[in-house]
């Protein structure tokens, strides 16, 4: 069986659809060892995982996409986040990899610094996503603007356009992505959405109801949502 280091962004909305999975690869006989925020270390150690806190400098960045005047501005914001934790995530998955010798790593799609790390470790890695990825496909209509598919020679005019729009509103970040990427020696991005596919495979937390139809590249799986909450505490009468 293998070993199996899992790390996380400091997220519970990206720790908990994994529990699932997790328990899954411990049931069929897998070694897993979970390096997630510290606030949960032992939640997942109750689990009967290995469990370990990222460094706490990841933590400390905390996301504030929501102090953002728009939402171009606010997926800047959360792009930089992503980018000033990711220069910590390096040196940590490093050390998570020297102490658990793992076989596989399986990295949150939003540990940037940690995925390139993954990538120039030379040991088998996939990526996991509990959102939408932002893969463009024809047919589709560009992310995050929650447009409904258009056929026809408009439809098609549209995604273009909006497809550019919304690449190159995000790619503001590219250059900081690749300073990150450069940090390790693996190649730059051409697009900051690159993210969901340079890893050999993609591990997303959707279902094809929820998705716009599509054929999906070859390194995507997409397994349904993973559906997992701690058991509530004790309530006091009043």
């Amino acid at each position: 069986m293998s070993k199996i280091l899992v790390y996380t962004s400091p997220a519970r909305g990206h720790l908990y659809p994994l529990v699932p999975t997790l328990q899954e690869l411990r049931r069929r006989g897998h070694d897993v060892a979970v390096w997630t925020m510290a606030a949960e270390v032992d939640r997942v150690r109750a689990l009967g995982l290995t469990a370990n806190a990222i460094d706490l400098a990841i933590e400390a960045r905390e996301i504030d996409d929501w102090k953002a005047s728009s939402p171009p501005a606010a997926l800047l914001a959360a792009s930089r986040t992503f980018i000033d934790r990711g220069r910590h995530e390096v040196g940590d998955l490093r050390r998570a990899i020297e102490r658990e010798q793992p076989d596989l790593l399986f990295t949150d799609v939003n540990s940037w610094g940690a995925a390139a790390a993954a990538e120039a470790s030379g040991l088998p890695w996939a990526v996991f996503a509990p959102y939408f990825l932002p893969m463009q496909a024809p047919g589709a209509p560009p992310w995050g603007l929650g447009l409904a598919p258009l056929g026809g020679v408009l439809g098609r005019i549209r995604d273009a356009v909006l497809w550019w729009v919304v690449n190159k509103l995000y790619d503001r970040a590219l250059r900081g992505v690749n300073e990150l990427r450069a940090t390790v020696g693996v190649e730059p991005f051409r697009h900051v959405a690159d993210f969901a596919k340079r890893p050999p495979r993609v591990v997303s937390y959707t279902a094809e109801p929820f998705e716009y139809p599509r054929i999906w590249p070859a390194n995507v799986c997409l397994v349904g949502p993973g559906v997992w909450e701690p058991e509530a505490g004790p309530t006091r009468s009043v």
